[in-house]
């Protein structure tokens, strides 16, 4: 089999989790899984057959898209493997008006010859939750019923000025639980998941109408998980949300440098505070 580029579908989750191994990512069937399905998965194969380097891009409609779990096999670093994924993505993007991504160090200047701009970062926080007393819930909060994910398409597009309508129909199916947060006169404002990350709870999507609330949604959302909880958190002027998080035992372990490549992302993204799904889907 000659190499070259080809699509990912179901079939290549375990050649994925092999790659994601090899470079020191956990095994995260789950969510190899979710990208393949609402996304668009490229993979560079070998001579006779091998996967040795996957990215994915989600899209939210042709006003953004998201480009996620970009990785190239660690004996086929250096060849430029990498570039040429991202290069066969974006053109397959060319119609999407901005690209995002969260970059490390190692990455970043690759994605920078590529044409995007750094905007802000997004730090990780983990560690052994320590509630806030026997009653940190917000009012008004309620299990979402997995059929009822359209309730959440209001905040989440008020948060991010995008429609991720298709993602969020997935998130009740692959989240351990999702929490809406509801106003007297019915409506959602809110709303925050959780979902295993390689034996953590991570917490996330998060949409809240001002940041106490955020908090003490994820403050309802992390208190029974029994494990250590990942949060991530965008750094920028209100640092209200990372304080609270090291108040409650998740410290910060590092950061990641958002990217966008295109227009600018709608100003809704950050009319709201917000915690990112994962830096694979925003």
């Amino acid at each position: 089999m000659s190499s070259g580029i080809r699509r990912l579908g179901p079939s290549d989750v375990p050649a994925c989790l092999a790659l994601a191994t090899d470079r020191g990512w956990p095994a995260e069937e789950a969510r190899w899984r979710l990208l393949l399905e609402v996304g668009e998965g490229y993979g560079w194969v070998a001579p006779g057959g091998a996967l040795v380097g996957a990215v994915v891009l989600t899209r939210f409609g042709t006003r953004a898209g998201v480009v996620g779990l970009m990785l190239v096999r660690a004996d086929h670093g250096g060849r430029g493997i990498g570039r040429a994924l991202m290069e066969h993505l974006l053109d397959a993007a060319r119609e999407v008006e901005s690209v995002f991504l969260y970059a490390t160090d190692a990455g970043r200047p690759l994605y920078e010859k590529l044409g995007f701009a750094a905007t802000h970062e997004v730090a990780t926080h983990l560690g052994v939750f320590e509630p806030s007393g026997p009653a940190g819930a917000p009012p008004r909060t309620e299990l979402l019923a997995p059929a009822d994910a359209r309730l959440l398409y209001g905040p989440d597009a008020a948060a991010l000025g995008l429609d991720r309508g298709r993602l969020l129909r997935r998130l009740p199916k692959f989240a351990q639980e999702v929490r809406v947060l509801r106003e007297p006169d019915g409506r959602v404002t809110g709303y925050a998941a959780a979902w295993d990350n390689a034996g953590r709870t991570a917490v996330g999507p998060v949409v809240a109408p001002d940041p106490a609330t955020l908090c003490a949604l994820v403050d309802e959302t992390a208190r029974h998980a029994g494990r250590p909880v990942r949060l991530e958190c965008p750094v920028g002027e209100d640092a209200t949300v990372r304080a609270w998080a090291v108040r409650h035992g998740l410290r910060e372990t590092g950061r990641c440098t958002f990217m966008v490549r295109g227009r600018p992302l709608p100003a809704g993204r950050r009319a709201l505070p917000y915690a990112p799904f994962m830096q694979s889907l925003g």
